[in-house]
Formats: C-alpha cells, structure tokens, sequence
C-alpha cells in the first residue's frame, strides 16, 4: 500500500484535508479511497473500485459522511453550508484528481425520524417508525434531498424524466387533485389515522392542487399529518418511474456557499490548493445517518427547503451531518 497523498484545501473560511489512498492486490490497484475532513477527523468518503483500474470502466460511489465542527481546520465546520461545501469539495477533487470519474453513484436510504414527542400519536408513547426522507421531500419540495444540493438525478435518464414529470403532474395539476375526491384520496393513502380525517379534509378542500395541499400544512404539523401514508401515497402516483436505488451526481460541481475568497495554504510533501466560485465553473438540527449517502442542505431566502423536526436516519448506526431542521 503506498504512503496516502495528503493535500489541503482552501474553500471560502473553511480548510480540509484530503487524503488519497490506494490499495493493491498482487500488484493491481483494487481501491482508491479519498477521504475529506479535519486534521483528526474523516467526515466523508468517496471510493472507486475496480480490478484493471486503468483497463477497464471505473465507478466512485459516496460510502460515508459525518458531521463534526472539527471537520475543518483552524475554523469550525458550520451546520448546513460548511457540510455543503465540504461534500461539494471532494466530489470536484476526484474528478479533477481522476478524470475518468465523471459521476457518482449512491442509493438513497435517507428516512426521517419525523416523531418527537410533540409529533407521537397520542394513543401510543411510542415514536412511530422513519419514514422515506425521499418521498417527504418530494412532496413538500418538489425534489429529492440529493436533487436540491448536487443536482443528482436517476442514472436511467428515460426513467428521470419519466419521473420528473410524474411530480410536476402530481403537484401541479388541478385536473388530478379535482378528480381526486377527498374520499378517493383516503383509499389511495390507506393508512391515514382516522383521528385527523378532519383536519386534513380541511386542507384538502382548500387545495386546487395536491402541491397546495402540502403547503398548506403547518410546518411544524406536517409531520404529524402525512407520516403514516405519505410513503404509500407518493409510492402510488411515482412507483413506476422513481426508485431510491441507481442515483448519481455528475461531477465536476459547482462549489456554493463560499463566504470569502480562498486563501492558499502551506506546503512541504503535502499539497495544497484553493477553491473558488470562478475555478469550480470550471472543473438551523437534523441528523443524518450515511452509508453510500449523502443528506444535506443550506437554502437562502425565500425557496426555503423544509426539514421537519427528527433526525435523519439511514439504515445504518447513526451519524450526525449537521443539517438545520428548518433547512430540509
């Protein structure tokens, strides 16, 4: 195995440390794995794997992420944009470092929590189950986490686009929702609590689209609201044209949320470089929990992206990957 090449990078307040290394089997490169974070801390991974690394097609997939304030170097690692920048960061230092990665691979496991003790059915102490960050996305953003952020996008471009349209009908279409009596709705969802059939109903007759009809909910309510049916909703109308598996982000990315110019940094056997707005054209708590994933979101001014209270969960042990409850 040979010595991981260490390299630091400037982007905006923030410095990293990346580290790339390799692992060989009788000879032949099998892992690259490059890993961005603090001097002590690995906070997110990318790894490429491939028998006949230079011979043959190679594929990165994100493997891991963490939030830690000491994910950066000399100046803490802010929730929401720090988390942001850094993913952004490494997703451009593998491309840049092996061009032949021109995108990423994930599968999308995110769940919400979604029950804190303000949100529990009240016929039962219990937190109810996660449910589909994904779909809870969808339905009150209009795009997945992933979408938002870095732009990802189904790696079956035919089905994409199937799907894009699919959510654009199902949020913005009056004929659909008109069609849909609000009975016809509590058949398609099956599992809506009877206790809120009110309260819901009243949003319903309000809504000329089913868009509205989640906007209308209270933010801090929403979770209470749709827990229980939103995966079996949404699964009804996009299940034929969207699946949480097979997703990808093309890289290079453009790097945002950098608050002032890069600085560059020391060097000795180490590299190091700056990322800035003009070069990357080129090339306030929810938690989340990562393997093969990525979750996380800073939306300035009016398009906020809701998040609803309760940790992002994976179906991994927990991690914390410093994104804002208000911001998902």
């Amino acid at each position: 195995m040979e010595e991981p090449i260490v390299t630091y990078v400037h982007v905006g307040k923030y410095r990293f440390k990346i580290t790339d290394s390799k692992s060989y089997a009788r000879g032949e490169l099998i892992l690259r794995s490059f890993n961005i974070g603090g001097d002590d801390k690995t906070c997110v991974n990318i790894s490429i794997i491939s028998i006949s690394y230079y011979t043959h097609p190679i594929h990165a997939t994100l493997s891991y992420a963490n939030y830690d304030a000491q994910c950066s170097i000399d100046t803490p690692l802010d929730r929401g944009e720090g988390s942001v920048a850094m993913i952004q960061t490494l997703l451009n230092h593998v491309h840049e470092t092996v061009p032949a990665i021109t995108e990423v691979i994930y599968d999308d496991m995110s769940r919400i929590e979604c029950a804190s003790s303000s949100v529990r059915d009240p016929s039962n102490s219990k937190p109810k189950p996660p449910i589909p960050l994904y779909y809870f996305s969808i339905a009150f953003n209009e795009k997945t986490w992933y979408e938002k952020h870095f732009h990802a996008r189904q790696r079956d471009v035919h089905r994409h686009e199937a799907y894009r349209k699919h959510v654009n009908r199902l949020l913005h279409s009056e004929e659909l929702k008109t069609n849909t009596p609000f009975l016809a709705f509590i058949s398609i969802a099956k599992v809506v609590p009877t206790y809120i059939y009110d309260e819901l109903e009243g949003y319903y007759i309000q809504a000329a689209t089913f868009g509205d009809f989640f906007r209308l909910m209270p933010a801090s309510e929403r979770c209470r609201l749709v827990r229980d049916w939103i995966e079996t909703f949404m699964s009804y109308h996009l299940g034929g044209v969207f699946s949480n598996t097979g997703w990808v982000i093309d890289v290079p990315i453009t790097i945002t949320h950098l608050r002032k110019p890069a600085v560059k940094t020391g060097g000795g056997r180490r590299r190091s470089r700056n990322i800035s707005k003009r070069r990357t054209k080129k090339s306030k708590k929810c938690r989340v929990s990562c393997l093969r994933q990525l979750t996380m979101t800073n939306v300035q001014g009016s398009t906020a992206y809701y998040c609803p209270p309760g940790r992002i969960l994976h179906q991994q042990p927990f991690m914390d990957l410093g994104v804002d409850p208000w911001n998902i």
